[in-house]
């Protein structure tokens, strides 16, 4: 299976918890399809080094710079808890570079991208016309649902010709031509370096749909004829009150170590996929994900402690699983959490669980791991005793 966000533009210097937000989305379901058994592709993290501000380094100092940000941001990725063994990819490598090329070149000799000049357009009434665009866009599946209305709203916008061509010192060069490829035609076909079958999912904000998603799913019908990808969901943009600034390494310093945990911040970064619009991450929010962690691992010492050691169910919750693979992994959450309180309010009221209580929580926290993958790890050895 495949999977695709948009790549981290490295010339801005920072990460923000949005990207946080599309990593641990798509790490949440290829971490359940890989638990049921499927071979997953993810280029991730996915770099950016094409941008403006780096015309004016060498190549040898492009190379120093770029090495020495993917570090850190990658420690700051490293907070989300996001698996590893994951294919990275730079827009500057040669595969990225010949790839980019290839289909251009494509691209150019159909006519989907014609010359003005020194500049190079994608004629996107073209594509809409001479291709299955419409047809394509009803054969994705997508979530939420009125996402395909946005993409669809995108057509009346982004008409007549679009810029394919920059001035960029290290973008991917045009045969014949000073300019440079647009780097966003580069990582529109960055998926075909795995094969030219459409990506299983495509994760991005709303906010970059035009060039995150939408400019893939024109080039893959300018190419191909079909869907760029089989599912693919947006999410609203993330608003963090009470904090000065949305940078991860901002958050990570304000926010009180105890509360620091990768799955809390997994749960932060979720909240915002349920919906297309605006979602506000507070202090409390952090609060509120440290509970639901806590409760879960308290309810399992419960078990271990008057029911003897248990095991995570082999099999998961079926709601959950089918949520997580609908991408409504904030569903998934909401029913754990549900659960995990109303199993802790019997315990407090001096109630004891019935084997049908234990079963369903030991499913529901084998359906979590993929949310939750600490603290899942964290009650299987508490339930070993």
């Amino acid at each position: 299976m495949k999977f695709y966000s948009p790549a981290i533009i490295t010339a801005k210097g920072k990460l923000v918890f949005g990207h946080g937000t599309n990593i641990v989305w798509n790490d949440v379901i290829a971490r359940h399809m890989s638990d049921k058994g499927h071979k997953i592709d993810y280029f991730y993290p996915s770099w950016n080094h094409q941008g403006k501000m780096y015309n004016h380094l060498d190549p040898s100092e492009l190379s120093l710079v770029t090495r020495r940000l993917e570090e850190t941001m990658l420690k700051e990725l490293n907070h989300f808890g996001v698996s590893e063994g994951y294919t990275h990819y730079r827009d500057t490598e040669e595969d990225s570079l010949e790839n980019a090329q290839k289909y251009f070149r494509m691209l150019l000799e159909r006519g989907f991208i014609v010359e003005r000049g020194e500049e190079h357009f994608l004629d996107l009434s073209k594509v809409y016309n001479e291709t299955n665009f419409f047809k394509i866009l009803e054969e994705i599946r997508y979530e939420p649902p009125h996402l395909k209305k946005r993409l669809i709203d995108l057509t009346k916008t982004l008409d007549g010709l679009y810029p394919v061509s920059k001035d960029r010192k290290y973008a991917t060069s045009i045969s014949g031509s000073l300019r440079k490829i647009n780097p966003i035609f580069d990582l529109a076909v960055s998926p075909t370096l795995f094969s030219e079958d459409p990506v299983d999912y495509a994760i991005d904000g709303c906010r970059t749909l035009p060039r995150g998603t939408f400019f893939p799913i024109v080039v893959w019908a300018s190419l191909f004829n079909k869907p760029f990808a089989r599912n693919i969901c947006a999410h609203g943009y993330l608003e963090l009150k009470g904090y000065d600034r949305f940078k991860v390494s901002d958050i990570i310093k304000t926010v009180e170590n105890p509360v620091i945990d990768s799955d809390v911040l997994r749960y932060c970064a979720l909240l915002p996929t349920n919906s297309l619009e605006d979602t506000q991450i507070t202090p409390d929010t952090f609060t509120k994900g440290k509970k639901i962690i806590y409760r879960a691992s308290n309810l399992s010492k419960h078990l271990v402690k008057h029911y003897g050691p248990q095991r995570i169910s082999n099999e998961g919750n079926e709601d959950m699983d089918r949520m997580i693979e609908g991408m409504s992994v904030v569903d998934a959450i909401n029913i754990f959490q549900k659960r995990v309180y109303e199993l802790s309010r019997k315990i407090e009221k001096g109630c004891k669980l019935n084997q049908t209580d234990i079963t369903q929580y030991l499913e529901m926290t084998k359906s979590i791991g993929s949310v939750f993958p600490s603290t899942v790890n964290r009650i299987a050895r508490i339930l070993n005793g």
